[in-house]
This record gives C-alpha cells, sequence and structure tokens, in this order.
C-alpha cells in the first residue's frame, strides 16, 4: 500500500478589513496531540494551535520575547514551551485553552524541553550545568513541580532525548553538524543511542555514515523512526528493534527531512520538507516508488512571501468568529513589533 504525504497549509488570517489570509511557511518547532488531531507549533516567536489538517491557527502565546520548542502533555491539556521572556532560556507551561504561562524551572544556565515523561510529571531536560569543555551539555529529569529539583540521568553529551513509552528507556543522539547540512560523511556524523534507564547501558541500534538524527519512538516500544541518508537524501526510517529491519518511509529527493513527530497513538506522522509540513497517514507503509511528495495543499493560500506579524491599521472586530482568528488568549500585554 503506497504511503501518502500531503502538505499541511497553516494559514494565518491578518485582522484587516479585508481578512486576508497569509500562509505560515517553516515552522521552527511543533507537536501532535495524543490522537493526531491538534497541532502545535512555533512561529514567529509565538506558540500557535490548529487542526493537524491544517487551516487557520490560533495564537497561544503573545509576548516580544521569542516562545519556542512547543511539547503537549500527554492528557492533551497542558502546553509546555520554552522562552527567555525572563532572561535565560526557561521551561513554561501554559493551558491549551489560553492563560497565564508558569515558569518551571529557575536555574541561571536555562534550561530546553526535549520531551515529557509518558506516565509521572517530569520533564527530560537539556542543560549545561558543571561540565566544562566543548561538549557540556547532559540530559536532566526535572520534576513539573518548580519546587523540585533536577536530577541528572544521562552523563554524556547528548541531545534529541525522547522517553520510551513505558519511560524506561530514552532515545538520543551524540554528536553530528547541523541539520540543515547535506552530504557530510564521516566521523561527525549524528548517531542515534538507546540508554536504559534501569542497566544504564547504552546500545547503537543503527549505523551510517550520513548520519542517524531525529529518533521518535512507536507507541509500542518495539521500534522507532529516524531521518538518516542512506537513500541519498534525508528521509524518514523506520527500524524494528527485534529483526533489525529498517524501511524507508518517505522518499523525497529534492532536499531534506527534519523534525519529524508522531501522534501517540501511532497514527499521524509529521515532519518538515523545504518549507512545509507535511502528514503521513497510517498506516506508515513505504511508497514503491521515489516521489517528491508534491500534493495539493489542503486549502488555498497566496502565492505572496510571508511576512512577519503586522500589527492591524485598523482596530480587530470584536467578534472572533467574523474575521476567522481566535484573539491571543495570554494575559500579557501585546506587543507591537518596530
Amino acid at each position: 500500500m503506497r504511503s501518502m504525504s500531503r502538505i499541511l497549509s497553516l494559514l494565518l488570517c491578518f485582522l484587516t478589513p479585508s481578512f486576508a489570509q497569509q500562509e505560515i511557511l517553516v515552522p521552527s518547532g511543533f507537536d501532535l496531540s495524543k490522537d493526531g488531531k491538534t497541532l502545535i507549533f512555533a512561529w514567529a516567536d509565538d506558540i500557535w494551535t490548529s487542526s493537524a489538517d491544517g487551516g487557520l491557527a490560533k495564537r497561544l502565546t503573545h509576548h516580544p520575547a521569542p516562545d519556542t520548542n512547543p511539547h503537549l502533555s500527554p492528557d492533551g491539556k497542558t502546553v509546555y514551551f520554552n522562552s527567555t521572556r525572563l532572561g535565560p532560556n526557561h521551561i513554561f507551561s501554559i493551558p491549551l485553552t489560553g492563560g497565564t504561562p508558569e515558569q518551571l524551572t529557575f536555574h541561571s544556565e536555562g534550561s530546553t524541553l526535549q520531551d515529557l515523561h509518558p506516565t509521572e510529571p517530569k520533564l527530560l531536560i537539556l542543560a549545561r550545568r558543571d561540565h566544562p569543555g566543548r561538549t557540556p551539555f547532559r540530559l536532566f529529569e526535572k520534576p513539573i513541580n518548580p519546587n523540585q529539583d533536577e536530577q541528572l540521568i544521562v552523563n554524556a553529551d547528548a541531545t534529541s532525548g525522547k522517553y520510551s513509552p513505558n519511560g524506561k528507556q530514552i532515545l538520543l543522539t551524540r554528536g553530528g553538524t547541523k541539520p540543515y547540512r547535506k552530504g557530510h560523511i564521516g566521523p561527525q556524523s549524528t548517531r542515534t543511542w538507546i540508554y536504559n534507564l534501569e542497566n544504564k547501558k547504552f546500545t547503537e541500534p543503527v549505523k551510517h555514515p550520513s548520519g542517524c538524527r531525529f529518533p521518535i519512538w512507536a507507541p509500542d516500544g518495539r521500534s522507532f523512526y529516524y531521518v538518516t541518508g542512506r537513500s541519498g537524501s534525508f528521509n524518514i526510517w523506520h527500524h524494528h528493534l527485534n529483526t533489525k529491519k529498517d524501511t524507508q518511509i518517505t522518499h523525497h529527493l529534492d532536499d531534506s527531512v527534519i523534525l519529524p513527530n508522531l501522534s501517540a497513538d501511532g497514527n499521524t506522522l509529521i515532519y518538515r520538507h523545504l518549507f512545509h509540513l507535511y502528514q503521513t497517514p497510517a498506516p506508515l507503509e513505504p511508497s514503491p516508488r521515489a516521489s517528491t511528495s508534491t500534493t495539493t495543499p489542503f486549502y488555498p493560500y497566496p502565492k505572496s512571501k510571508p511576512s512577519r506579524l503586522e500589527q492591524p491599521k485598523t482596530p480587530p472586530s470584536p467578534d472572533p468568529v467574523s474575521n476567522g482568528l481566535s484573539p491571543s488568549t495570554e494575559t500579557s500585554t501585546p506587543w507591537t513589533p518596530s
């Protein structure tokens, strides 16, 4: 059965008399709800939410400092994200329905959110603490309760940490070049590892000279998806831990696939390719032939180049339904870009 990838067209409706819609390109980070129906993403230094099928987007945060790296809680009620609104890069939470963000981390060196524990109120964070040198970052567990301290769990330089579905293992990467770099073959290529939290041992399930990056667990915990350049371009592959079998999922030829994300039910896989998000529905089976996966977007959108969020020239309509975009629900002072 041929898998199909389709473009998610995310539209921002500016509050102007013409009710113009503006396409959202190059979101910097995104996550899916458990059922794969809700998408949250970072764009223009704020956090947004929309249907996972594309369409109009709603701004969740509105602040002059960059808000990035959103993650949705397992129950789908809370969004966790990074922000420098108070100086260092800290982790905050906000209800998916909107509200006032709550700060969860306070270390002066900052903390970068990697993942949420599937069964316990814990965050997996990447942080620089007491380790000097060129590779000072380590993985820590931080209780969501702001009054509880973090704990070092992986005493080695690592990133892209992801909990297994039972919370007993962590997929992570070590080394590597910049994610946009193509064609590198050598010792700096990214390597994917599994760290067992019970026996404290590392295993390297996949290897390739082009690198293996962006690993994410499948819901059964017996396989995972990752991005590698073994086909000539960076695409998503599916690795089965028991059989050691690898299956190619995407077949883009013109540029790299980055930042794959899988819904917790395993039915929806999204990723970014060039400027757009793509969605691959289940079952995730490989295409029999190469394809650039260029299909018609869900919604028509202007061909003009998108710009940074703009302040409306006229006061917005008090009725959020009439202008097609719900207003920001964060209780902070709106910011007017210069």
